[in-house]
């Protein structure tokens, strides 16, 4: 039998041979621009890989690879609930809508968590207190 797994009010096993790549999406209020903010968190596998920020690297590469120029307003190492992280925050756009994010890359024992938080530009600051609220409050369970 393979590992338990527990998410969001069920559980069960994770296969043999597989792994948990797992990707929650909250979902806010639906802005004038007619994008709905949200906040993505997804899991992925260490893999031997070194530090967040060297992840974040990878990360950052991959993205513009996928949507082109994007502007990079700041970027930092920082410690989140004692787990050592890396943050970012950008701005791209998205066939004609222009948007703005800020990653939180966090370092597990065995995994990197992403917390995105995505919203309109103009929309921007009137979330960025719930994705503060929710990444303020990202704990990793097992590195507790």
């Amino acid at each position: 039998m393979g590992e338990k797994f527990t998410a969001h009010g069920w559980r069960s096993v994770v296969p043999e041979g597989w792994r948990d790549g797992s990707m929650i999406t909250l979902v806010g209020p639906t802005g004038p621009s007619g994008f709905a903010a949200n906040i993505v968190v997804t899991r992925d596998p260490r893999n031997g890989a070194g530090s967040v920020e060297e992840f974040a690297e990878d990360q950052k590469r991959s993205m513009l690879a996928e949507v082109g120029p994007v502007e990079i307003l700041d970027e930092r190492p920082l410690l989140l609930n004692g787990s050592p992280a890396f943050q970012r925050l950008h701005r791209f756009s998205v066939e004609g809508l222009a948007i703005q994010q800020v990653q939180t890359f966090v370092l597990s024992d065995d995994s990197f968590f992403v917390i995105t938080g995505t919203a309109s530009i103009e929309e921007f600051n009137g979330m960025i207190d719930s994705v503060r609220e929710f990444t303020e409050n990202f704990t990793l369970s097992h590195n507790s």
